[in-house]
């Protein structure tokens, strides 16, 4: 199983140290088991958080996850700092050589 319960109650996630992992226990299956209807891994640009899901039940509103925090990153995370983000500064690297270029009158 890829999490437990500590004698807290808070939720752990176990990982691996290059890839983080989890399952749900969405089925009513895996409910009795887990105690939860299941969580969701939420990964911004500020932390990695656990939301846990409870049951549903008939007739209950309001039935918000309980979010713990699983890992807060020291730096927050930008567009640059993704595969995405260094290609679109290499095009704005182009379009200044190319703005050089024109300016010097290498091209018309």
């Amino acid at each position: 199983m890829p999490f437990d319960r500590s004698s807290d109650n808070a939720l752990l996630l176990h990982t691996k140290p290059t890839r983080r992992r989890c399952s749900g226990g969405i089925s009513k299956a895996y409910q009795s088991a887990t105690g939860i209807a299941g969580y969701t891994l939420i990964y911004d640009s500020h932390s990695l958080n656990l939301a846990e899901h409870k049951p549903f039940v008939e007739g209950e509103y309001g039935n918000t996850p309980t979010i713990h925090l699983v890992e807060k990153l020291e730096q927050r995370a930008n567009i640059a700092d993704t595969d995405r983000g260094k290609e679109i500064n290499d095009r704005i690297n182009d379009l200044h050589q190319l703005l050089d270029a024109y300016k010097a009158g290498l091209i018309k």
